[in-house]
């Protein structure tokens, strides 16, 4: 049964994450962690991913809900002869990752049907199928998970995330949005290593039909830092400081990437899954990302920036971390003049990207900063010359001279919406001329119904690719920030008021959204609901 991707209930334990439909049907799950090979993947192909479905025997979808600050899922039935509650949770404190389901029968009696088809190895190899239809009346309860232990496992977990959400430091007419946002971003840490994944699943569409599907079960150094960022904004310290562990990790085992897997691993071979569908026939399906290979500069930036906030804010940052800063920087005045796959990670030939030099400028600006700290004294006149001479460069290569705005890449006339950026860094200051001539820009060529698309949609072969996409949501939610960083705070209400009403019916986002309005791509999806909650806290 096909299913809107943001219709679906997202439940985890930290370690593994589960979709589940409103139908009661699990759709994804991989086993043990985010990126094993999955056991339901009817997301990816009804009839050869497998799936477990529990609910009314006459089916039908339910309305789900989160229970209030928590990741504890219910989704309720009303049928003919009854009420049926559906309640699905992942204990973060068992030993081994298992998917809770209980069903509750609220009123009335109701003929109820399970059915278990896995297909493990994303579909290769079928397990044994198992099915069940029996009647249940008011007030009986069915646990298929965790035995006589459910009872101490659903209260367990209930209390863990009330307790993790009274930690998050948030007030005001945001808040909800904020907390489901942190919620979601915390079951997208893997707790074993401190790592954060992109999104949990793999390979759902950017454009329905198309090609552009990718396995975001990874840990990319961007999408980490800018969530260890809004975990700090949020007062979540331990978060981020796992992250920066994770990192330290990663960086004592050789040089910088710009993306891990979440064990760690350097490698992460792509290849198709030829045997599934795909969903809405979106193929190929893939599993590993080729971009692990790629270079993108910016992420020097980001990371410097992450440590440096990081410090300011208390968080515990590794001593080993912080001693390897001088030798990033280095990095960066040796690598700043050459092109880039840049922060979309395209598949054609290398730029040099405006953002990508912005952010190489910005681990400069911000190694300066810590060189005063720690008295790097010896280096630092060089980190200052190169900054000094990397921002004449970007000014006079990276804003079109005609329109006053900057522009994707050197000498080049296209837009790009990560330029939105460019005034949160402190390069020029939020409400520069350059940046509002940027902003205007923006919203008359990449503005479509109030959400920003990355580029311009009439030529996406220029990033390698066939096909299209849709809306990017991380830059709209970007839109709304610059506009409240510029001081147009009543025009950044109502663009964050728009973006709101586009999350699906629980508070949840994909990567990006069509014109129909329908969520495309991985999901739920990291860098959309960081920025959400960045943007909300500007506007408060």
């Amino acid at each position: 049964m096909f299913h809107p991707i943001d219709s679906y209930g997202f439940v985890g334990d930290m370690r593994t994450a589960a979709l589940i439909a409103p139908d009661g049907s699990a759709d994804w799950l991989c086993l043990p962690r985010f990126d094993s090979p999955s056991v339901f993947a009817a997301i990816l192909d009804d009839r050869r991913g497998g799936r477990f479905r529990l609910g009314p025997a006459e089916g039908g979808v339910g309305v789900q809900r989160y229970l209030e600050g928590t990741n504890v899922l219910t989704t309720r039935f009303k049928t003919k002869s009854g009420v049926l509650e559906l309640i699905d949770w992942m204990d973060p404190l068992s030993d081994e990752p298992v998917l809770g389901r209980r069903l509750h029968c609220v009123s009335g009696t109701v003929r109820v049907r399970m059915s278990c088809a896995p297909a493990f190895d994303y579909g290769l190899r079928r397990g044994s199928k198992a099915e069940s239809v029996w009647t249940m009346r008011r007030g009986q309860v069915c646990d298929l998970a965790f035995g006589d232990a459910a009872d101490d496992s659903l209260q367990r977990t209930v209390s863990y995330w009330k307790k993790w959400s009274e930690g998050i430091r948030c007030r005001g007419p945001y808040r909800e949005p904020v907390l489901r946002s942190a919620l979601a971003l915390k079951l997208m840490t893997y707790a074993p290593t401190g790592a954060i994944v992109a999104a949990p699943t793999t390979s759902l569409p950017e454009g329905r039909g198309g090609v552009r599907n990718w396995d975001y079960r990874y840990c990319w150094l961007r999408d980490g830092c800018f969530t260890a960022d809004a975990f700090v904004a949020l007062g979540l310290k331990e978060e981020a400081a796992a992250f920066l562990l994770w990192v330290d990790r990663r960086l004592s085992e050789g040089p910088l990437q710009i993306m891990y897997g979440i064990d760690g691993r350097r490698t992460l071979e792509e290849r198709e899954l030829g045997h599934l569908g795909g969903y809405l026939a979106s193929r190929p399906v893939r599993i590993g990302n080729a971009a692990y290979a790629q270079t993108q500069l910016d992420v020097y930036g980001e990371l410097l920036d992450t440590i440096a906030s990081c410090l300011s804010a208390g968080v515990r940052v590794p001593p080993r971390l912080i001693r390897r800063v001088p030798s990033l920087l280095d990095a960066v005045c040796r690598l700043h003049s050459i092109p880039d796959e840049g922060i979309w990670e395209i598949r054609g030939a290398p730029r040099h990207f405006v953002y990508s030099k912005v952010q190489c400028w910005t681990a400069l600006d911000r190694g300066l900063r810590l060189a005063r700290r720690f008295g790097w004294t010896a280096r630092a006149a060089r980190w200052s010359r190169e900054r000094s001479a990397l921002r004449r460069e970007i000014l006079a290569r990276g804003v079109d001279p005609a329109r006053g705005l900057f522009r994707q890449a050197y000498d080049r006339p296209e837009l790009d919406a990560s330029a939105l950026k460019i005034g949160l860094l402190g390069f020029v200051p939020p409400n520069d001329p350059r940046m509002l001539a940027t902003i205007r820009g923006i919203e008359r060529e990449l503005s479509r119904g109030g959400m920003i698309y990355r580029y311009k949609i009439e030529d996406k072969s220029s990033d390698g690719l066939p096909g299209d996409e849709g809306t990017f949501s991380i830059c709209s939610f970007w839109h709304a920030e610059a506009l409240a960083r510029a001081g147009k705070r009543a025009a950044g209400r109502r663009v964050f008021a728009g973006l709101l009403r586009r999350a699906g019916a629980l508070g949840l986002y994909s990567e990006q959204i069509a014109s129909d309005g329908a969520a495309l791509g991985n999901y739920p999806q990291a860098f959309t609901h960081l920025s959400l909650i960045q943007a909300a806290l500007a506007l408060s």
